[in-house]
């Protein structure tokens, strides 16, 4: 089963406030994680969902664990589709707006 758009949008926002709305830059996943309130490895999965739905680009680099936080050197950017999918309101507010 493929991840849910609303699960997707909210990993794309947090993305997307850690790299204060630029597109193109890479941000650290610990600090997605932190945003988000979860665990490195939930946030690891999450990225891998989102990678796989085409949202983000996930960077699992091979470098050593960083000695400060004790996390992995993963690092995360929206994609274009990533970027679309924030931009296109959600289903909730359109409904609400066709009443």
């Amino acid at each position: 089963m493929g991840m849910s758009r609303s699960r997707g949008r909210r990993f794309c926002q947090a993305v997307s406030d850690e790299a204060g709305g630029l597109t193109g830059r890479w941000v650290p996943l610990i600090s997605v994680s932190q945003r988000l309130g979860l665990d490195i490895d939930r946030a690891g999965i999450l990225a891998e969902e989102c990678e796989l739905a085409g949202w983000v680009r996930h960077d699992r680099s091979h470098l050593p664990i960083d000695k400060r936080s004790g996390a992995p050197p993963a690092r995360v950017m929206l994609s274009p589709d990533g970027w679309d999918l924030l931009r296109k309101p959600s289903a909730r507010f359109w409904r609400a707006g066709r009443r």
